[in-house]
């Protein structure tokens, strides 16, 4: 056992060791509040997490998706979407269009709004020209990544209005 009385402490020494521990708890709390803040900064700068545009919206139309979908069964119009192999750094994508009766579709304005499944951020969107042959329509897109992409296509003739939203393998 030990018979010695425990050294006074200063008011000094008590205010520097009450100075150390503050500066240690605002330390850990900075420390704490940096890395949230980096992991937010990769979590949101990851172009393959992103929102729908519009969902919202979109939720809202839901009855106006419906009706499309209807139209788009009762016009029975048919896509068919091809992608030629990369070319200088570019893919031309071909759609033939047809109607009920499995004939050609000309005369109709196409457009499309396409995106790599895992970079759902990064959006190309393109008008469609018509070609020599009946119910073709092409245009060339910089689709480099290779693998699946979401196809929306938009098809107008006259009054009618198709749409269509396909996965694509390239």
């Amino acid at each position: 056992m030990n018979d010695e009385a425990p050294t006074p402490v200063t008011p000094a020494e008590e205010r520097r060791a009450m100075i150390r521990w503050s500066l240690a708890v605002v330390a850990v709390l900075l420390l704490s509040s940096g890395v949230q803040i980096a992991f937010m900064m990769i979590a949101s700068g990851d172009p393959s997490s992103v929102a729908e545009p519009d969902y919202y919206q979109k939720a809202i139309a839901w009855d106006a998706t419906r009706a499309q979908r209807a139209l788009n069964e009762a016009l029975g119009w048919q896509a068919e979407i091809l992608a030629s192999e990369l070319r200088s750094g570019r893919r031309a994508i071909e759609i033939r269009l047809a109607d009920k009766e499995q004939r050609p579709l000309e005369g109709a304005t196409l457009s499309l709004v396409t995106f790599h499944k895992a970079r759902a951020a990064q959006t190309l969107s393109a008008t469609l020209s018509a070609t020599e042959t009946p119910g073709v329509y092409t245009t060339e897109l910089p689709l480099r990544r290779p693998g699946r992409w979401e196809v929306r296509l938009e098809a107008k003739r006259g009054e009618d209005r198709f749409t269509l939203k396909r996965d694509v393998d390239i």
